[in-house]
C-alpha cells in the first residue's frame, strides 16, 4: 500500500493541505499519510523524520498555491526557496533524487512554477505531470487525483477504529474474509471479524423436529 507525504507551506496551503489529508487517510491508513501537524510527536526530532519520511514515501504532492514560490523568510526577507536548507527545497530534491513519483498539486489557479524560477536540485519539476484542485471543485478534484494515483485499493473494504489488528491492511477490512483478517477491541478481548452486510433468520423454522411450541 503507498505511503504518501504531503509538501506544503503552512503560509501558503495550510488548509487546503489539511483538507487533502483528511481525504487520503479516508482511503489510506492513517500511518501512511504523512502531514507534519499530525505525523511529528511532541519531542521528535523534526527534521530526521521528515527526512526519513521522505526516504520511505512512495509518492510526494507537493502543493503548490499563489504563494509559494515567491514565499519569504520573515527574519531574513529572503525567498525560502533560495534557502538550500528550506523544508520545502529539501523534500522536493530529495523525492526528485529518489525517482519517485513526484506530483505538482496546483491549488486555486496557482501556475506551474517557470524553470528559471526555481533553483537548480529542484527545476525537474517543472517535467513532473500537474493536477489541479481548485476550492469551488475540491471534493471532485482530489477525488480525481486518488483514482489517477490509484490510491482507492480499500475499495469495497470499511474502516475499523480497534486498537488491535491482525490485517496487511491495516485498519481496513474486507467483509467476508474471515480469520485471514481479526482485530480485537483489548488485550483480553474475543478476535472478531468483518461480516458482509444482510439478513438471517435467528431460530428454528416450525416443522422442525422436536421444535417445543413455546
Amino acid at each position: 500500500m503507498a505511503k504518501i507525504f504531503i509538501s506544503y507551506r503552512r503560509d501558503d496551503s495550510k488548509w487546503p493541505a489539511r483538507q487533502i489529508y483528511e481525504a487520503l487517510v479516508r482511503v489510506l491508513p492513517r500511518k501512511d499519510v504523512f502531514m507534519d501537524i499530525d505525523s511529528i510527536r511532541p519531542g521528535d526530532d523534526f527534521v530526521e523524520i521528515l527526512e526519513r519520511w521522505v526516504n520511505e514515501c512512495d509518492i510526494l504532492l507537493s502543493l503548490i498555491g499563489p504563494g509559494w514560490i515567491g514565499s519569504t523568510d520573515s527574519k531574513t526577507g529572503r525567498r525560502r526557496l533560495d534557502n538550500p536548507n528550506d523544508f520545502v527545497r529539501i523534500e522536493v530534491r530529495k523525492a526528485l533524487a529518489r525517482g519517485i513519483p513526484v506530483v505538482p498539486v496546483l491549488l486555486d489557479g496557482a501556475p506551474m512554477p517557470d524553470v528559471d524560477e526555481l533553483p537548480e536540485d529542484m527545476k525537474k519539476l517543472v517535467r513532473r505531470h500537474a493536477e489541479f484542485i481548485d476550492y469551488r471543485t475540491f471534493d471532485a478534484d482530489v477525488e480525481r487525483l486518488i483514482k489517477k494515483l490509484e490510491l482507492s485499493r480499500t475499495a469495497g473494504r470499511v474502516r475499523v477504529d480497534a486498537p488491535i489488528v491482525h490485517n496487511p491492511h491495516g485498519n481496513w477490512f474486507l467483509p467476508g474474509n474471515g480469520r485471514s483478517e481479526w482485530f480485537k477491541d483489548h488485550a483480553d478481548g474475543p478476535q472478531m471479524v468483518v461480516v458482509p452486510a444482510g439478513s438471517f433468520m435467528m431460530g428454528s423454522p416450525e416443522n422442525e423436529p422436536e421444535r417445543e411450541p413455546w
